[in-house]
């Protein structure tokens, strides 16, 4: 009787523990994937840039490139409208570019011309577009002359001018968009606008965002507790969706204690441009967008100082 009642209770703990399981990776997988892990591959720049292989499981299933914003610094610049290629070229000639990659999403595609930023777009304080698209692109970036980037949220217009002492919502009150393209001016920023996935640490997309598995790219702005600022890129090239990929990539960081000020989603649709720059052919290889440089319309790029 004794034996018997110990065996029962050995079937029913292995069956409990099936069961357990089963539940939690059909949730996972339902929603959000089983989480991502990264394995170091190579430091380039005085460790100042990191790759990392991107991986679900066992399977690789993209990368990540970590680029410094401290001493030795990486520094972004943004181009649109216009020559975009010729307007590269000629300001990467002598120096020492080391990511490339397609920014803001476009709009009308058929344009003979080439297409545009979608939303306000301001380059190196020169407007070239006032129109501030009223939903669904809720990140306003701008990109500092000194190779900076700032991130505000347009449904909180939370963005604050130092020089005008105040936070501005550029939605909302005309006078203060006037007010920050006058001071994008002075400033000779660079301002465009893009989705908004995550800010100051929490999710701003719902599960709406898995309707299409697609190849994805995110720059993620992110602090380490010592205080050193990261913009990181994530290139997820076979395909998932928006809501799930996002997830993954904000509980990431984390995981390894990074406070995340913003993830944003950069264009892999009909502009797919990335080149990196390392020297190292078995990685650039992999990093590969599928639009050719040479046409794109918008680019945003990292320069080492």
């Amino acid at each position: 009787m004794k034996k018997s009642t110990t065996l029962n209770t050995f079937v029913f703990l292995i069956f409990s523990t099936i069961f357990v399981f089963s539940s939690f990776s059909t949730i996972n997988n339902k929603y959000y994937g089983n989480g991502y892990s990264s394995s170091y591959l190579k430091s380039f720049k005085g460790d100042n840039v990191k790759v990392y292989s991107l991986k679900e499981g066992y399977s690789e299933i993209g990368h990540s490139i970590w680029l410094s914003r401290g001493a030795k610094k990486m520094n972004a610049v943004y181009f649109s409208e216009g020559d975009v290629y010729g307007k590269h070229k000629k300001w990467s000639n002598g120096k020492d570019v080391f990511l490339t990659c397609s920014g803001a999403f476009s709009d009308d595609l058929n344009k003979t011309a080439g297409a545009l930023p979608v939303g306000i777009n301001v380059e190196n304080g020169y407007v070239k577009n006032r129109t501030v698209i009223k939903e669904g692109m809720d990140a306003l970036v701008v990109v500092y002359a000194t190779g900076g980037i700032v991130v505000s949220d347009l449904t909180k217009g939370d963005l604050f001018l130092k020089s005008l002492g105040k936070e501005v919502n550029i939605r909302k009150d005309v006078s203060a968009k006037y007010d920050f393209l006058d001071w994008a001016k002075k400033e000779k920023a660079t301002v465009f606008q893009t989705q908004l996935l995550a800010y100051k640490n929490e999710l701003k997309i719902d599960y709406q965002g898995r309707k299409q598995k697609r190849e994805r790219r995110f720059l993620a702005l992110a602090t380490t507790n010592s205080g050193t600022l990261y913009h990181i890129i994530f290139n997820l090239p076979n395909g998932v969706y928006l809501y799930d990929g996002t997830k993954n990539v904000l509980d990431h960081l984390k995981d390894q204690n990074m406070d995340v000020t913003a993830i944003l989603n950069l264009d892999t649709g009909a502009y797919n441009v990335l080149q990196v720059n390392t020297g190292d052919y078995a990685i650039d290889s992999h990093l590969k967008g599928a639009t050719s440089i040479s046409s794109a319309v918008n680019l945003l790029s990292y320069h080492y100082n």
